[in-house]
């Protein structure tokens, strides 16, 4: 019986919007005649997760409402950093000589070059870096592009 009365409580609650809908929203008419039907039906034939689903939907429209608006509406801000070019004079190194790494960036604010030990250097403005390898051995080097939102640190 808990149930029923919570279910009639939704349903008034819900003629009460339709009625306050604007008019292009549906005919009144037509709400009225929808509501009508629906409490027409009877009781077992009108589930008790309804009330639960018309909220989920409601919330559901609301998502995809937003979802569209910031499609057609995006952030407007800085371009991101984009690494156009980045390479190595050569692959293969002799014991005690240096290697050059080249790259070009677009819309950075500041260079980085880290290897795989964790040393970071800081070329400035520069669009190359001479390093000498401090043992023999392999290793990686990675570019970061930090843009004018980014934080270095």
């Amino acid at each position: 019986m808990k149930n029923l009365h919570g279910y009639r409580a939704f349903m008034k609650a819900m003629r009460l919007v339709l009625r306050r809908t604007a008019p292009h929203a549906a005919p009144p008419f037509l709400a009225e005649k929808t509501m009508r039907r629906i409490l027409s039906r009877p009781l077992a034939l009108q589930p008790s997760w309804a009330p639960q689903a018309a909220l989920a939907l409601a919330g559901l429209a609301v998502v995809v409402f937003a979802w569209q608006w910031t499609a057609k509406n995006p952030t407007s801000g800085p371009p991101a950093p984009v690494i156009l070019h980045f390479s190595t004079d050569r692959t293969t190194v002799p014991a005690g000589e240096a290697i050059t790494l080249k790259w070009e960036v677009a819309n950075a604010k500041k260079v980085l070059i880290k290897d795989d030990k964790g040393l970071t250097a800081d070329p400035g403005e520069e669009k190359s870096i001479t390093i000498l390898p401090p043992e023999p051995g392999q290793y990686s080097y990675t570019l970061i592009a930090l843009g004018s939102n980014s934080d270095p640190d």
